[in-house]
């Protein structure tokens, strides 16, 4: 069951890592700051 739950964090942290990403490369003013 904690093998699950570590797999649920570092799911949901890749996803955040990749909405950031997107929202830098859409919006660059924002990445900067």
């Amino acid at each position: 069951m904690e093998s699950f739950l570590i797999w649920n964090v570092q799911h949901l942290v890749i996803i955040v890592i990749q909405q950031l990403q997107l929202e830098c490369l859409v919006n660059p003013v924002v990445g900067l700051l």
